[in-house]
């Protein structure tokens, strides 16, 4: 009898490649992100008009162009050029801090975003994909609600959050919100609820989360919008399943709000992972310039110190000032005496700080602790004062890469198709076209 061969097996198609543009790049935190998430793409051009991130970023980047052009003069046509599927942003926060006067979208450094957000509204090919990292208060702002409110309006589901890095284990806290947003559905029914009923806007409904794991389609019910912000509101989460079916899960969120753009929030974290000790993130040898001069320590008698043991599971945020003498809440001091007690009494006694021998983290420890690769560095040039400046301003990538497997994660119902994936060179020259085309109208160095 003649042997009758099984059918060879179908081969999966291949997924076409994603095209990103990381704006407001800084030295390349969502690139490493988007390479953390192992996307299958690449990173096309990158935007910021710092001189010394850009440096870094070419340094580790050498085949992704970047340029100094404003993103405020940026046109459609120079975005058109870049074919991209992906816009990944990290804009200013100032805007949006206290120290940066909180002046939201009346802050001259939100016209980057704000220009991008019309460029959004306007374009006959708007992304297909679009991540945005920033400070804690920018869900209460009026940056973002223009762009959740535009980001519905072209098709985008979206899903918010707050999250830091002890959620997924780094022992850091760095509390960040995170926006992700695909198209799924076209604009027609963008402004209905799923059922031809029309529904207010999304800054309205959107839910800001802050458990891990992030879900989209996550918004305020509808009867708890009209019940107001005086109870705890039921959140409906629509949440797709293995097989394809939906499933509604209700949680309870406390929706009081000092402001009438501040969203609900879902229910507190709890870290998915055990949190790493702080030691696992150390040098092998401390380096001795890291000892905080004694002049630093002693500025202020009454100052509690921040300052953690390398068997501690926390850290506080690393910020741009680190490292310089403003050590009071730029970033923790690390006791080099083992065994250490730190009590509220010895940290805030100077005497008794000193005896603890406390020491800067480097910046190789801050950029482990922000979870960069260990082939991250910076070239030669840039001083000490400027890594932990550029670290201060920077991300965590295991948080951003977890959130991008979310973002990007495969599915059939992704509206349009992938553009094919241009050759270097061609990436290059249509950059360069941008830059040299930009350049003419609006640089800043």
């Amino acid at each position: 009898m003649a042997q009758v061969k099984a059918p060879a097996a179908a081969t999966p198609p291949t997924r076409p490649a994603i095209r990103a543009i990381e704006f407001f790049s800084g030295f390349g935190g969502l690139h490493y992100g988007f390479t953390y998430a192992q996307v299958p793409g690449a990173v096309v051009a990158a935007f910021d008009v710092n001189a010394v991130a850009n440096q870094c970023y070419a340094h580790n980047f050498p085949s992704t162009p970047v340029s100094t052009a404003s993103i405020e003069y940026l046109t459609a046509n120079d975005l058109a050029k870049l074919n991209a599927d992906a816009w990944l942003l990290s804009p200013p926060c100032q805007p949006f801090t206290r120290g940066g006067k909180g002046l939201d979208h009346a802050d001259a450094r939100s016209r980057g975003l704000l220009h991008l957000v019309s460029l959004l509204t306007t374009s006959l090919h708007p992304p297909r994909y679009v991540f945005l990292e920033n400070v804690k208060n920018f869900e209460t702002s009026e940056c973002r609600r223009i762009l959740v409110n535009a980001l519905a309006a072209r098709g985008f589901e979206i899903a918010e959050c707050l999250l830091e890095p002890t959620a997924l284990g780094v022992p850091n806290s760095r509390l960040r919100y995170f926006l992700l947003a695909r198209r799924r559905v076209s604009e027609d029914a963008a402004g209905e609820g799923g059922n031809g009923e029309e529904v207010g806007a999304y800054s309205d409904r959107g839910v800001v989360q802050t458990a891990w794991p992030v879900r989209f389609r996550v918004v305020k019910d509808e009867d708890d919008q009209a019940a107001g912000d005086e109870n705890p509101a039921a959140v409906k989460e629509s949440v797709t399943s293995d097989a394809g079916a939906n499933s509604t899960v209700e949680t309870l969120t406390d929706t009081h709000t000092d402001d009438k753009h501040d969203p609900p929030r879902s229910a507190d974290a709890t870290p998915a992972v055990p949190v790493d000790p702080i030691a696992k993130y150390l040098d092998a040898e401390p380096d001795p310039q890291c000892a905080v001069p004694e002049p630093w320590i002693r500025q202020s008698k009454k100052f509690v110190f921040d300052i953690v043991s390398d068997r501690g599971a926390r850290s506080a945020t690393f910020t741009k000032a680190y490292g310089s003498k403003h050590v009071f809440g730029s970033g923790p001091f690390l006791a080099s005496v083992p065994e250490s007690l730190l009590t509220k009494d010895v940290l805030g006694n100077v005497e008794q700080v000193l005896a603890l021998k406390p020491r800067f983290f480097s910046p190789t420890e801050v950029a482990r602790l922000h979870c960069f690769p260990a082939d991250m560095t910076f070239p030669s040039g840039v001083t000490k004062a400027q890594q932990y400046r550029l670290l201060g301003n920077s991300l965590n990538v295991k948080v951003v890469g977890e959130l991008m497997k979310v973002l990007f994660a495969e599915e059939d119902d992704v509206e349009g198709e992938v553009g094919p994936t241009l050759e270097a060179e061609t990436v290059e020259s249509k950059a360069d076209e941008v830059e040299s085309t930009v350049g003419k109208e609006g640089r800043q160095e």
